[in-house]
């Protein structure tokens, strides 16, 4: 998966659309779509940012979980408010890093 950024990007490209377009279509402001498009935005999502990229992914007629950051902050979400789902949920990421080996060294000190 590709951030924000580059998957706008993409997405305007392959459908010929301008910035214009975009943020008429969505209804947000110009500055809004700009700050997305060059990496300002998105990167950790709140829950304003998560209506924003909802209101682009219809515009692009994909679904929110199409931008990596939308899934991070639906997990950061869903930990928050079901606090019995960390564990589980912290076991299978921790697991799956280690076996990717990048879990980050200098935690594994605090761990």
């Amino acid at each position: 998966m590709k951030p924000i950024s580059e998957a706008l990007s993409e997405l305007m490209d392959a459908r010929q659309m301008t910035p214009t377009d975009v943020w008429a279509a969505a209804g947000i402001t110009h500055a809004t779509l700009s700050r997305y498009l060059h990496g300002f935005r998105g990167i950790v999502l709140d829950h304003r940012g998560a209506e924003t990229v909802c209101k682009l992914a219809r515009v692009f007629g994909v679904t929110p979980d199409y931008f990596v950051e939308y899934r991070a902050w639906r997990v950061r979400e869903i930990a928050r408010t079901n606090p019995e789902l960390v564990e589980p949920l912290y076991d299978v990421l921790i697991g799956a890093a280690r076996l990717r080996g990048i879990v980050d060294e200098g935690l594994k000190e605090i761990e």
